[in-house]
């Protein structure tokens, strides 16, 4: 577990072991010191030995060193060095000096939501500060996807009017009761608010809608 922090973390100063969980992923965890004097707790998989989360608070300088690009290449190494098969960068947002990154697998083109992974970066010092791939390493595997049956034209014209969409892409959405659905994805803006639409690639149903909220420690998808 020592081993799978030190492949990932470059700026190690000290990491003392904290324990275990027993839980729906069993875990050894570590406080990890780094360098840049970042205090972070770290859940490391027992099969596996992979990364599950990584917790901590951004650093007191508040100046932006790293851009939020730079920042994007930092999020997605951390995820590759940690197991996470082609990684790509889905969403991202910035609140005060942190960076934060949704990073998914794509696999044939589709973007696999179930399999999300969500990464904080300190953009004052370029640090890993928050991780969460618990999602990824419950339900990653290798998917037969189906084939979209209807065109992201075909798609689009199931939107309703009264929003300005950006583009379309296909995805694998999780909705409820536990299905994966592929989906184009819509993004709407309607009076200054943020939507995502998901219409059913293969039967042009409109599957579900999110809405993006904005709150005090960044933004939210409802």
């Amino acid at each position: 577990a020592y081993d799978a922090i030190s492949s990932c973390f470059k700026n190690i100063a000290s990491c003392t072991y904290e324990g275990e969980i027993n839980s729906k992923i069993e875990t050894y965890n570590f406080k990890l010191m780094t360098t840049t004097n970042h205090t972070l707790y770290v859940q490391v998989s027992k099969i596996g030995g992979n990364i599950i989360t990584v917790s901590g608070i951004s650093a007191m300088n508040q100046m932006d060193n790293f851009d939020m690009d730079y920042a994007e290449k930092i999020a997605l190494d951390f995820a590759k060095s940690n197991g996470i098969e082609n990684p790509n960068c889905v969403w991202q947002d910035r609140l005060t000096n942190e960076g934060y990154f949704n990073i998914a697998p794509v696999q044939n083109g589709v973007i696999l939501y179930p399999d999300l992974v969500k990464v904080k970066i300190d953009l004052s010092e370029g640090v890993v500060i928050g991780y969460d791939a618990s999602t990824y390493f419950t339900n990653h595997t290798s998917r037969l996807l189906p084939s979209a049956s209807i065109t992201q034209s075909d798609a689009a014209k199931v939107l309703p009017s009264g929003y300005n969409f950006d583009g379309g892409r296909l995805v694998l959405a999780p909705l409820e009761y536990s299905r994966e659905v592929l989906c184009y994805e819509f993004m709407g803006e309607s009076e200054g608010d943020t939507y995502y639409f998901y219409i059913n690639a293969q039967n042009g149903k409109e599957e579900n809608i999110l809405k993006v909220l904005k709150t005090t420690d960044g933004a939210k998808l409802m």
